[in-house]
């Protein structure tokens, strides 16, 4: 039933995108685009606006209350009663707007670049009446360049995200797809931090980054003698409806890269601490003291043509303790009986295909896997302490159950821990550049990806979900 729906959706969909004439994007920031642009001049920069305006939509096979931004690892299991329905979202929210300004000196060049979009909510914020959604930072950063070294601090792209030339911002090498969270096997997160940048030769760049180092923790049957933050600070302009790492140190990534005459290709690697406090002799305080775990991991990159339109991209992050920096945002660490962090195994790829089929049109495939090792430890009394234990309760994975109010807002779900093991997402889909000139870009563009989560075995089996999605986006981008 699902799949005839799926299949009368998508025939209607590609339909309508013949009539529009297709699209598949070119979603280089408005930084890729400045030295195309008109620029305002002011004292001694020149000022390029960038951006567009968008409206799209995203139909789930199975509900997740989400915008046009999917959160991967919460996509249902059978026994969630939101499995069982679809949800259609149209969204404006990914509108983004954006100022690059650039200056020469006697040195080199100075730029700054800021960029935001409506991803966000305040407690306000709805969908009944005014669709009142918040603008966040998306990047904001300044830089400077003097011959061959390149400083920049701000918020930016990790330097763990793949670029398209070295190593410098607004050069990110972004999958040619509409959801606000890209996709599943990419590596990104858009954070605070510090970068420097030295081209060795005119083919060889090394890069250093110093970044922001919040991480995801995920545990059953954890003791209640530690801990490594708390809830946002009100009065330190926090969120207090989120928890905030005690960060111990930076994280800090290191990347070379190499732009031969065909492609482009890198490697490099990330160093990661996770530290907690702990106490041995809880409930007593005695003894009381801080552990420090190391984790990182190895990034490499190859992106390159296979025939004279088509590009094939190979990505992979894999180590201990790098689940944040993947769109599912899998956890980084567990923690053992003693109260001491453990960082997990995690892996990340994504391998791309992208196809620009004349001027107007492109077209590309994705397919990306993001996993989580099982880790866990004998705790007292015989407990397994960790990241998805064997022992852990799966038994509701798969059995629907009834609301559990009489809100129409509290769909039910049994008992299932259901720790994922993986994900994975592939995609199809294209982009058609209605026009394209002085006054600006008019883009049109459809596309289909089909989610599986895999959950590791526990009391009542492996849990699997299945997700379908179908986009459209259309985008009006300022010349």
């Amino acid at each position: 039933m699902h799949s005839t729906k799926l299949s009368v959706t998508l025939t209607g969909m590609l339909v309508f995108a013949g009539i529009l004439s297709a699209q598949v994007q070119a979603q280089a920031t408005a930084a890729d685009k400045a030295t195309d642009q008109a620029a305002f001049h002011y004292k001694g920069i020149e000022i390029v606006p960038g951006g567009f305006l968008a409206m799209e939509t995203i139909w789930r096979q199975r509900a997740m209350n989400a915008d046009i931004y999917t959160n991967f690892n919460a996509t249902p299991y059978p026994g969630a009663d939101e499995s069982h329905t679809s949800e259609w979202v149209p969204s404006a929210r990914q509108s983004r707007l954006s100022v690059l300004g650039v200056g020469g000196t006697r040195f080199g060049t100075l730029k700054a670049y800021f960029e935001g979009d409506f991803l966000s909510a305040g407690t306000t914020s709805n969908n009944l009446q005014s669709n009142s959604y918040t603008m966040r930072v998306r990047q904001a950063w300044g830089q400077a360049t003097a011959g061959r070294l390149v400083f920049t601090g701000g918020q930016m792209w990790t330097l763990l995200t793949e670029d398209k030339k070295r190593a410098l911002p607004g050069q990110e090498a972004l999958p040619l797809f509409f959801d606000g969270n890209l996709h599943v096997g990419d590596t990104y997160i858009r954070q605070a931090g510090f970068r420097f940048q030295d081209a060795i030769t005119p083919t060889v760049a090394l890069a250093l980054g110093i970044e922001n180092s919040q991480y995801q923790f995920s545990a059953s049957n954890a003791p209640s003698n530690f801990f490594f933050g708390s809830a946002g600070a009100t009065g330190g302009l926090n969120n207090p409806d989120a928890n905030y790492t005690n960060q111990v140190a930076p994280d800090v990534i290191v990347k070379a890269t190499f732009d031969p005459k065909v492609g482009h290709y890198e490697i490099g690697g990330v160093a990661r601490l996770f530290r907690d406090r702990y106490y041995p002799a809880a409930p007593s305080a005695a003894g009381a003291q801080n552990s420090t775990k190391l984790g990182g991991g190895l990034v490499a990159n190859a992106r390159f043509p296979v025939f004279s339109k088509i590009t094939l991209g190979l990505h992979l992050v894999a180590g201990d303790g790098t689940g944040r920096y993947g769109p599912a945002l899998l956890p980084d660490v567990t923690v053992k009986p003693d109260g001491t962090l453990e960082p997990l195994r995690n892996a990340q790829g994504l391998i791309s295909l992208e196809a620009h089929a004349s001027g107007k049109l492109d077209m590309f495939a994705y397919a990306g896997s993001e996993y989580a090792q099982r880790t866990y430890y004998t705790g007292s009394g015989g407990a397994l302490v960790g990241y998805a234990p064997p022992t852990a309760n799966n038994t509701g994975c798969d059995t629907e159950i009834v609301p559990t109010s009489d809100t129409g807002y509290a769909p039910g779900t049994g008992p299932c821990l259901g720790a994922t093991r993986a994900i994975e997402q592939g995609s199809l889909g294209w982009i058609y550049r209605i026009y394209e000139g002085p006054a600006g870009r008019f883009q049109y563009g459809v596309a289909y990806s089909y989610l599986t989560r895999k959950g590791w075995v526990g009391n009542g089996g492996a849990p699997e979900a299945v997700n379908n999605f179908v986009y459209t986006s259309i985008r009006y981008y300022i010349p």
